[in-house]
C-alpha cells in the first residue's frame, strides 16, 4: 500500500473508532466498559467495533440454562455492544482492494492490520478510551473474528495498552496466574 492509502485508511478508521466508541458508551448507558476491539477478517473489508461491559458479563453469567464461557470475554464478536454501521472505510477500500496484484495481498493485509493498530493508538493518545484510572480499566485491541491470526490480539494489545494491563491480558488464558479474566470475573461479583 502506498503511504497515501495508509494515511487515508488511518484517518477514516480514527473517525469511525471515535464514533463507534461514543455509540457504544451511549448504548451501554453508563455501564462499565472493560473492553473495546476492532474485528477484522482475513480479507480487507473494513472492520467492526465492539465493546463489552462488566454488567453485560454479569448478565451472561446469571442467565438461566446457559453455561458461561469465560473465553467469551475476549472474542469481540460475542460482545453485547457494537459500533455504528458506517461503511465509509469499506467504500474507500473497495476502490482498490480488488486491484491488488496476486502475491501482494498478504503484504497489503499486513499494512492494513498495522494501519488499524496505528489508528487505535492515535485514538488512545487523544484520550478516547479514557485517561488515568478510567483508561487503566479498558483493554483495547485488534482481533481476527475468523481466527486468521490469533497472535494479533496480543501484538496489538502490547502496542496500544499500558504495560500492566497488557501483561494481565496476555495471561488471560492461564488459570494459574493472576490475569485479566480473573480480575474481570471478580469485578462482576460486586455488581448488583
Amino acid at each position: 500500500m502506498t503511504e497515501e492509502i495508509k494515511k487515508r485508511i488511518h484517518d477514516l478508521a480514527v473517525k469511525q473508532i471515535i464514533a463507534d466508541f461514543d455509540s457504544i458508551k451511549e448504548k451501554s448507558n453508563g455501564e462499565t466498559i472493560y473492553g473495546f476491539g476492532l474485528g477484522i477478517v482475513e480479507d480487507i473489508t473494513g472492520f467492526f467495533s465492539s465493546g463489552n461491559t462488566l454488567e453485560s458479563v454479569k448478565r451472561k453469567r446469571t442467565q438461566d440454562g446457559e453455561e458461561f464461557d469465560s473465553s467469551d470475554l475476549w472474542y469481540i464478536s460475542e460482545w453485547e455492544y457494537e459500533g455504528t454501521d458506517d461503511n465509509t472505510l469499506y467504500e474507500f477500500l473497495a476502490t482498490f482492494i480488488y486491484d491488488i496484484e496476486d502475491g501482494k495481498y498478504e503484504s497489503a493485509m499486513k499494512d492494513y492490520e498495522n494501519t488499524l493498530i496505528e489508528a487505535l493508538k492515535t485514538c488512545d493518545k487523544k484520550g478516547i478510551f479514557g485517561k488515568g484510572e478510567e483508561r487503566e480499566n479498558i483493554i483495547v485491541y485488534l482481533h481476527y473474528a475468523d481466527a486468521a491470526d490469533e497472535d494479533v490480539d496480543d501484538k496489538s494489545s502490547e502496542q496500544i495498552n499500558p504495560k500492566n494491563i497488557h501483561s494481565l491480558f496476555r495471561k488471560r488464558w492461564n488459570d494459574k496466574e493472576n490475569n485479566l479474566t480473573k480480575i474481570i470475573l471478580e469485578k462482576t461479583k460486586n455488581i448488583t
